[in-house]
């Protein structure tokens, strides 16, 4: 938020790998403040984090990576302020157009977890913005859906954070996000050296 006010990205790599050993993305829709959102400046640093990811699957080369995201009780959102409305359905439609535009086939699945009725029921029909070879999405906790420790067949539980039934490690707020940018800025640090280093 220092280094890009207004970004308000609430997802990064979780810094673990599911049972295929794909690494994942990690988020909780409830760290989003349409109040503090810049437009520009979410994209910019959605697009930052996909990238990030998508190069973490080039060096495992595995090909895909997956996604974890806790909704939560985001259905008493107003309008426009959340996925759950209008404004926040466009700019969905958006970022999934872009990001199949950009990097198709390198998102294997989508895990929605405790999500309420409203955004179960909406969510159904947003998915039909995405190209039906791509429609992997599971819904996991909250409403109607099958129990959190489903997870764990397709992420072992030392592998998940505690806020999802895992044993692992915690998201513990938001600290999950303070984590991956540290890991990112250290990436790039060794990147930078590598580069400037003299040839032998």
């Amino acid at each position: 938020e220092k280094n890009c006010p207004g970004a308000e990205v609430y997802f990064a790599d979780s810094g673990h790998v599911d049972r295929q050993g794909r690494p994942y993305l990690v988020g909780r829709l409830g760290l989003f403040s349409k109040a503090n959102m810049n437009p520009l400046r979410h994209f910019q640093g959605n697009f930052f984090v996909i990238e990030r990811i998508v190069l973490e699957v080039l060096r495992r080369r595995c090909r895909s990576f997956t996604y974890i995201i806790e909704i939560g009780g985001l259905d008493h959102l107003e309008d426009g302020g959340s996925v759950c409305g209008t404004g926040g359905s466009k700019r969905m439609q958006a970022g999934l157009a872009d990001f199949y535009a950009h990097y198709p086939c390198f998102l294997e699945h989508v895990s929605f977890v405790k999500s309420g009725p409203i955004f179960s029921t909406l969510f159904r029909i947003f998915s039909l913005w995405v190209p039906a070879r791509f429609r992997k999405f599971h819904f996991f906790g909250g409403w109607l859906n099958p129990p959190l420790k489903s997870l764990q067949e397709m992420y072992a539980p030392d592998q998940l954070p505690t806020e999802f039934g895992g044993s692992g490690w915690s998201l513990n707020g938001e600290e999950f996000l303070q984590r991956a940018v540290r890991a990112y800025s250290s990436a790039g640090r060794e990147a930078s050296a590598s580069a400037e280093a003299p040839e032998p």
